[in-house]
């Protein structure tokens, strides 16, 4: 299964964006699916962060390893879960000019248990332009 990706220009700077994407432990206040995220550990570029979501009706607890590259790209893998076996994914974003933001959001995610296979391949496809449409709106909605 390779990486659903989805871009689109958000009306904020970059600097604005990628400080909506690295708080990771708000998500919740903006992402209906995440219960909570709760960063473990910091050091330099690298975060760990737990995080708690409900994706097809399954509470799923995780752990991402992600890898920050200011003010340009966000990566990350994932370290631990009890219902998932895949979640890499990342950003991409690039400076428009004029306080715009080009962004790149790619995701690939996979269900382990009784999900059926046709299901888990659209978790990340179904959910990736919601996602991408809500850290837009965050990002603009911040003065």
């Amino acid at each position: 299964m390779s990486l659903a990706s989805k871009s689109v220009v958000v009306n904020a700077p970059i600097e604005k964006l990628i400080g909506v994407i690295y708080d990771y432990e708000r998500y919740s206040e903006f992402l209906s699916e995440i219960k909570w995220a709760r960063v473990v550990k910091r050091d330099g570029a690298r975060v760990i962060c737990d995080f708690e979501a409900s994706l097809v009706g399954y509470a799923i607890h995780y752990t991402l390893d992600f890898v920050e590259t200011p003010p340009t790209s966000l990566k990350w893998t994932l370290a631990k879960a009890d219902r998932m076996t895949v979640n890499t994914g990342g950003w991409t974003l690039r400076d428009e000019g004029g306080g715009r933001t080009h962004a790149t959001y790619a995701i690939e995610v996979l269900l382990t248990g009784f999900v059926p296979k046709m299901i888990q391949r659209k978790v990340s496809e179904m959910t990736l332009p919601g996602v991408l449409e809500k850290f837009k709106r965050r990002a603009e909605s911040l003065k």
